[in-house]
């Protein structure tokens, strides 16, 4: 029966919620033998235990819900968003030349963190996704930066370097840290969000700082 004494009641209360009637819910942990796997094909028979005051939930049973539902949103959100910022950064260049430098280290950034989540095997999932646009848009900034720094020097890169390049440096480096703490979180979608966001922000720091130069050098 329940337990009479007032600390362990104290201490049930934490997972466990009693009715005047005899009633309640109690929180547990399903514990899955090896083998099984919750996102692929053993979703649906593990997803059935639900019902009957049964209430399933959890990460693995959440990733395999919303994934449709992201890779819909983030065509309907990245394709508007990526053509805004074309149009920005033809309002500020209005040159050809450098909007398409810009674009081309995105994308080159872009294939590097592929290669480098091959490598390392990380895979995609509904919560380092999200940092695309995080990268997208620092990577962009460091850009803007980068080439506004060059003319300013007249494309001389000893000057961009000595102030601007070493600024964008330390902002990426620091960025990089602040995420790089989730890479030690006990949950392997955030710490996989924490590996992504690392890595394309390093890349397209280093990318914008050491290639974007050469590219629009005349």
């Amino acid at each position: 029966g329940y337990p009479e004494s007032e600390v362990a009641r104290t201490i049930l209360r934490l997972y466990m919620n009693r009715e005047d009637g005899g009633g309640g819910a109690m929180a547990g942990v399903v514990e899955l033998e090896p083998g099984v796997d919750v996102a692929g094909e053993d979703y649906g028979s593990f997803a059935g235990l639900s019902g009957g005051g049964i209430w399933l939930a959890g990460w693995d049973l959440l990733r395999p819900a919303v994934a449709p539902l992201i890779r819909r949103d983030l065509v309907w959100v990245f394709l508007p968003m990526a053509g805004l910022m074309v149009v920005m950064l033809i309002g500020i260049f209005r040159r050809v030349g450098e909007v398409c430098a810009v674009i081309g280290v995105m994308v080159l950034a872009g294939l590097v963190l592929l290669a480098a989540m091959r490598l390392l095997g990380i895979e995609w999932n509904f919560l380092n996704i999200a940092a695309t646009p995080l990268l997208l848009g620092t990577g962009i900034d460091y850009g803007i930066h980068v080439l506004l720094a060059l003319r300013r020097s007249g494309g001389d890169f000893q000057a961009m370097w000595e102030g601007t390049g070493k600024a964008v440096l330390f902002c990426g480096a620091t960025t990089a840290i602040g995420f790089g703490s989730l890479c030690f979180a006990s949950n392997e979608a955030m710490a996989s969000m924490g590996a992504v966001a690392v890595i394309g922000i390093l890349v397209s720091m280093a990318l914008s700082v050491f290639v974007l130069p050469g590219m629009v050098r005349k």
